[in-house]
């Protein structure tokens, strides 16, 4: 069967996603599932003639995350502060280790720093899981020039990982 591709960014770093609605059900009786870009992070249906997806355990992401090692520090409500690596990445969240005790829940502002270029901020991020010494975060808000940058390392990680 013909790979998937992104429509936006051409990117075949494509993944099924959760259907939501009753169109959606509907659309997959027909062979019609959604997708999701794991570069640009577009949703996306495409019909897939004799595939079926039935009852697929998905993880609560959508986007498969890249392994990283990327410097960061971070700030939160309260004065809160911390820094760690970020270990794995995708453009819609990260996550973290870190010996900082950071609540969950809590709204963080990033600031990242990769190997190869200025400091990428996120404005806000939502700590959505959090064990020992990790924490997942989800992006919220972030300007489009670092969102771009964001991509770019995504996509940087996930080529020198495939070679």
């Amino acid at each position: 069967m013909n790979r998937v591709t992104c429509p936006r960014c051409g990117g075949s770093q494509v993944g099924r996603t959760h259907r939501v609605g009753v169109i959606e059900r509907v659309f997959s009786l027909a062979y019609i599932y959604p997708f999701r870009c794991g570069t640009c992070h577009r949703r996306f249906r495409r019909f897939r003639w004799g595939e079926r997806y039935v009852r697929v355990h998905l993880d609560r992401r959508d986007l498969e995350r890249i392994p990283a090692q990327i410097p960061v520090i971070f700030h939160w409500k309260d004065g809160g502060q911390g820094a760690g690596t970020v270990r794995d990445i995708s453009v819609a969240g990260c996550s973290l280790e870190t010996d900082a005790a950071v609540p969950l829940g809590a709204l963080v502002l990033l600031q990242m720093t990769p190997p190869d270029g200025p400091p990428i901020d996120v404005d806000v991020g939502e700590v959505r899981s959090r064990t020992a010494r990790r924490i997942g975060v989800r992006f919220a808000r972030i300007a489009p020039d670092h969102a771009e940058r964001v991509r770019q390392l995504v996509q940087r990680l996930a080529a020198a990982r495939a070679t």
